[in-house]
């Protein structure tokens, strides 16, 4: 299994991969549109799991990923202290911390309102 670690911004996405040991496969960025998620996982050969923060854009890639079959977990972002508090605070060690904690199933997952009934919100 490949676990993912997104860290989303508006015009790019800060990627990490590892594997179930904990290593590296990948780490940089992307555009953030559909296609460069597209091309993102695309290049693994090995089932694939993500997660992104929620954060106010998280919508689209729950929907890529959802239309993809690719199993993601929404962090809950005040839940995640291994990365607010940690000492040096990048994209790139965001996504390796998102990254590692799915790995090791550790995620605090927030709600995912899918699809239609974000509609219903109001």
């Amino acid at each position: 299994m490949i676990h993912i670690g997104i860290d989303l911004h508006i015009s790019n996405v800060v990627n990490s991969a590892i594997n179930d040991n904990g290593h590296e496969l990948w780490s940089g960025k992307i555009a953030a549109t559909e296609a460069g998620l597209g091309d993102f996982f695309a290049q693994f050969d090995q089932p694939v799991q993500a997660v992104v923060e929620s954060t106010g854009n998280w919508y689209w890639v729950a929907d890529w990923c959802a239309a993809h079959n690719i199993p993601l977990k929404l962090a809950h972002a005040k839940m995640l202290k291994a990365i607010s508090y940690a000492k040096v605070k990048t994209d790139t060690v965001d996504a390796r911390t998102l990254a590692e904690l799915l790995r090791v199933g550790l995620i605090p997952e927030a709600h995912m309102q899918m699809g239609t009934q974000r509609d219903l919100r109001g």
